[in-house]
């Protein structure tokens, strides 16, 4: 945890990493072995920009916003959208337990 899903890029959407997790980790507070990163194929049916998906626990506004500056730079030439999805403790589950 935090879990990004990258969807809908016309370039390699894996190109920045691992560096962009090292800053990422970095920002959030916790080692860069806790992200998961899907890269999603997608079909978009309407004109559309690239998405990120952020679901983690949620941080403080001043962390989401480097957070997403951070995401933004290393795919600049994409131009993404970003979008958190804020998750209780209570709701993830690891090994049948959850965080709460």
């Amino acid at each position: 945890m935090p879990h990004l899903r990258l969807r809908g890029f016309y370039h390699d959407a894996e190109a920045p990493f691992p560096a962009l997790l090292d800053t990422l980790a970095a920002l959030a507070g916790c080692p860069a072995d806790w992200f998961t990163v899907e890269v999603v194929a997608t079909r978009f049916i309407t004109p559309a920009s690239p998405m990120v998906e952020v679901l983690w626990f949620p941080r403080e506004q001043a962390v989401q916003d480097r957070i997403a500056r951070a995401i933004t730079e290393a795919y600049a030439k994409e131009s993404p959208t970003i979008v958190f999805f804020a998750l209780g403790k209570s709701d993830y589950y690891e090994d049948g337990k959850n965080f709460a």
